[in-house]
């Protein structure tokens, strides 16, 4: 099974936006990211809330209302903002002449012991043992090698809706026997 692209730009933001804020993996640094800031603000205004010189209690509803969105405001602010960073960082690191590299036409052909993947400089293999799992997001299939780098292949590239599927269901059959073997041989090894 074979597959020819051009890797763009923006195939490699969607992938940072996705590994940097949609990874399931991730999904705790984005609620520290998020939280962290209201509820130490929260806590602070419990703290002085208590204290005997200042009742909160007696303060009118709308101020009340107003510290309320004071505190909502960070994570709000947050989740409106922090996609457009992520683009914007991962843009200007991909103008930087040596990080071009990562953009040009490639040809990845699928077996059952490896990926092999072709650029015009280039050839390498991928062995199925270091990839740690196939996503599939709205315009991309992600094959994941670790925490920082995957191979991102566009649904464009594909000529029919049955291509891509046959390609996806083929990694991930190759992916599935691979990590069965090596589940095997770990529990091999556990034994001894």
């Amino acid at each position: 099974m074979q597959v020819k692209y051009s890797q763009t730009e923006d195939d490699l933001v969607k992938y940072s936006v996705y590994y940097q804020l949609e990874a399931p993996e991730r999904r705790i640094n984005r609620i520290m990211l998020f939280a962290l800031p209201s509820l130490i603000f929260f806590l602070f205004v419990a703290i002085i809330g208590f204290l005997p010189q200042f009742d909160i209690l007696a303060l009118p509803i709308w101020m009340l209302i107003i510290i309320f969105l004071l505190g909502l405001s960070p994570a709000l602010l947050m989740s409106l903002f922090l996609k457009k960073l992520v683009e914007e960082r991962n843009r200007k690191f991909l103008q930087k002449d040596e990080n071009k590299i990562l953009l040009g036409h490639k040809n990845v052909f699928l077996s059952e012991q490896a990926i092999i993947m072709e650029t015009a400089t280039n050839r390498g293999q991928i062995d199925w043992k270091v990839v740690e799992k196939i996503v599939e997001i709205t315009t991309h299939l992600l094959i994941i090698l670790n925490n920082n780098s995957a191979l991102i292949i566009p649904r464009i590239a594909f000529d029919t809706i049955e291509t891509y599927l046959e390609f996806k269901k083929t990694a991930e059959l190759y992916f599935a026997k691979n990590k069965a073997a090596r589940t095997e041989e770990t529990v091999k090894n556990n034994a001894k």
